[in-house]
């Protein structure tokens, strides 16, 4: 959340795994799959009413979307000598 001129807005937030770049492929297969069960219909609903929604999106479409996400915030990242690895 975040307030400008007295009225709170909210803010998504968006929670992913990272592992090193050189994690095996079934080893990301597995860890995916465990955190699918957050997808699953009761636990999906379970979340909504917390305000919160989950998403299944695959490693790619994960590493897509940090990648866009690094592009935008390019100054601020170098800025603070932050470091990705691809």
């Amino acid at each position: 959340m975040w307030f400008a001129d007295g009225v709170m807005h909210p803010s998504p937030v968006r929670v992913g795994l990272f592992a090193p770049p050189d994690t095996p492929a079934p080893i990301l297969g597995r860890l995916h799959k465990a955190v699918a069960i957050f997808a699953q219909p009761e636990v999906r609903a379970n979340r909504e009413k917390q305000g919160i929604t989950a998403s299944a999106e695959s490693c790619a479409e994960f590493a897509a979307f940090v990648h866009r996400e690094s592009k935008k915030h390019e100054k601020v990242i170098a800025e603070h000598g932050i470091k990705l690895s691809d």
